[in-house]
């Protein structure tokens, strides 16, 4: 196994813009999961997951010195550490498929059962984006980043289950929508957006 603290890659980019008095540096840094504590006695390592690190400097030279602005860790993604063991034995031989949500991303790992044998090959670990829906009266924003331009539909139910809206938009890279609510009754509605051929769900309450 790899060491406590260090990563199996480490990503570092910057770029540095000068124009007359002003300078503007750009940094990005991206550290691959790390195990940040040693398992023992039969419990496995601590990791803490990848981060991505983008930080922004400006500077104005002025007569008597100089203006400086600094913005870090833009993107303030979570520092998570986590251990889990999942006991396979109860579940058939087959293919499976492990997920895991953090906000708006989601990883799924495929997983391939055998006798007494787990395989379960890293290179076709996948990340999606899932939905961000944003309520305000009756609008309901929806935004979703579809990188693999897998066919999304979007499908409104009501409480017996009866579509009172149904939409196929395709294979679009990015889905931008404002749904105004106002001409539906009174009661439970789900909406159904299915992309990544999976769905996921958001309760609208009228």
């Amino acid at each position: 196994r790899q060491l406590q603290g260090q990563s199996n890659y480490v990503l570092n980019s910057g770029v540095n813009i000068n124009k007359k008095n002003n300078t503007l540096n750009l940094t990005y840094n991206r550290i691959g999961e790390r195990i940040s504590a040693v398992g023992f006695q039969g419990y496995p390592d601590i990791f803490e997951n990848s981060r991505d690190v983008l930080d922004i400097t400006f500077l104005h030279k002025l007569p008597k010195g100089e203006l400086k602005l600094a913005i870090s860790d833009i993107f303030a993604q979570p520092s998570i550490n986590y251990q889990r063991i999942f006991d396979l034995t109860v579940l058939p031989k087959g293919k499976y498929f492990l997920s895991i949500q953090l906000g708006t991303k989601e990883w799924v790992q495929p997983i391939q059962l055998e006798a007494e044998k787990v395989n379960i090959d890293k290179k076709a670990i996948r990340e999606y984006f899932s939905p961000v829906f944003h309520s305000n009266g009756n609008k309901l924003d929806l935004v979703l980043l579809n990188q693999f331009l897998s066919p999304v539909e979007i499908h409104i139910l009501n409480e017996n289950g009866q579509a009172v809206f149904n939409e196929k938009l395709g294979s679009v890279l990015r889905v931008e929508k404002r749904f105004d609510l106002s001409t539906l009754e009174s009661g439970t509605y789900t909406m159904i957006v299915n992309a990544h051929d999976r769905n996921y769900y958001h309760t609208i309450r009228q």
